[in-house]
Order: structure tokens, then C-alpha cells, then sequence
């Protein structure tokens, strides 16, 4: 492959009557072009069914965490944005030699998880031993089926993003509803940078 050279990635999960886990790994050496450095990427998270109260109807119901090395999120496609991905090791990344990223899920409920669950993950990038990249993907779903979240009535992905290195900030929303047979779909990108600020 021209990105990701002899790589290998897959994911792993797990079901139980309180929990399921999710887990997603990828690694390999960088096309000999690029420079054939290694890199990997492992992360995973738990949903809990039950979940643990913290306030009126507010509970957390998951959590989760990954390390990647040699790699860096990645521009997401239209694809990207609606496929939800909060979990990490799942958030789209490309291989980049000297950068070190790590990642924290939280998952929380409102009422129930069936009824709106929402999922938010930080990721922190160090590009050559400084601070490179700071980015906030969240997802949330009401009426819904947890933890896939595969037919939800509503939902809304959020993909926040901020490059230190060239103080590009970008923020992407998608939106969408399914009524029976039809759906809609409403998203906004927001970009600000040396190149100028748009929606």
C-alpha cells in the first residue's frame, strides 16, 4: 500500500449480559519511499450496560483510552465524518514519522443508554517533542441501540481540531435524522488559518 507500506490492522470484540468491549490495532513498517519507519496504533474501549450515576439521570457508561506512535490523525473524508468513530484506535490516522499520540474516551447516558448516549474522545499529539495536535471527537445518539448505535432516530457526530505547528483549526458537524423510510443528513465544516476563516 502507498500509505500504510506491509501494515496490518484488525479489531477485536466482545459481548457479555453487563458489558461489551471493543478493541482495534494497527502496525507495520511505512512504504521504503516515506522512509520505512515502523508505527502502530492500539486502543479499545468498555460499555457498560448498567453504567455508574453521577448525577440526575446522568450516567457514565464507558470508557476508553489508546496510544499510537508514528502516526497522526488524519483529514477526514466525508466517509470519515459519517461513520461515527469515537473509539480509539478506530478515529482515522496515516503513518508520520517522530509523533507520539495518546487518547481518553469517556462514554455517558442520559436516563438510559437506549434513550441518549453520547461519547466524547480526546487525542493529544507530540510532533518532534513538542506539542502538535490537540483533537475532540464526539458522538451522540437518541433512541437508540447501544452500544452499536446502528438505528438510532437522531444523531450528531463532532470532529474539533487544532494544529499548533501551522494554527489551523477546523471543526466538522454532521447531523442525522431517520424517519421509517427517509433521512436527512446536515453538515457544517469551519475552518480558521493563515489561509482565512470559512464555513
Amino acid at each position: 500500500d502507498q500509505v500504510y507500506g506491509d501494515g496490518v490492522s484488525g479489531t477485536l470484540s466482545a459481548d457479555s449480559p453487563f458489558a461489551s468491549f471493543s478493541a482495534a490495532a494497527q502496525f507495520g513498517p511505512a512504504p521504503s519511499g516515506a522512509g520505512g519507519f515502523h508505527y502502530f496504533a492500539v486502543g479499545g474501549s468498555v460499555f457498560l450496560q448498567a453504567g455508574v450515576p453521577i448525577g440526575p439521570g446522568l450516567t457514565v457508561n464507558g470508557f476508553g483510552g489508546g496510544l499510537y506512535h508514528n502516526m497522526s490523525l488524519s483529514t477526514p473524508s466525508d466517509a470519515d465524518i459519517r461513520s461515527h468513530a469515537t473509539t480509539p484506535g478506530t478515529i482515522p490516522m496515516v503513518p508520520q514519522n517522530n509523533t507520539t499520540g495518546i487518547q481518553a474516551q469517556l462514554i455517558v447516558a442520559v436516563i438510559q443508554p437506549y434513550v441518549a448516549n453520547a461519547s466524547l474522545t480526546l487525542s493529544v499529539e507530540i510532533h518532534n517533542g513538542g506539542l502538535g495536535l490537540m483533537e475532540l471527537d464526539g458522538n451522540g445518539f437518541v433512541i437508540t441501540d447501544p452500544p452499536d448505535n446502528s438505528d438510532a432516530l437522531a444523531s450528531a457526530y463532532m470532529k474539533m481540531k487544532y494544529d499548533f505547528e501551522n494554527k489551523v483549526f477546523d471543526t466538522y458537524i454532521d447531523v442525522q435524522f431517520h424517519f421509517l423510510v427517509a433521512s436527512a443528513n446536515a453538515p457544517l465544516w469551519m475552518h480558521g488559518g493563515p489561509d482565512g476563516d470559512y464555513l
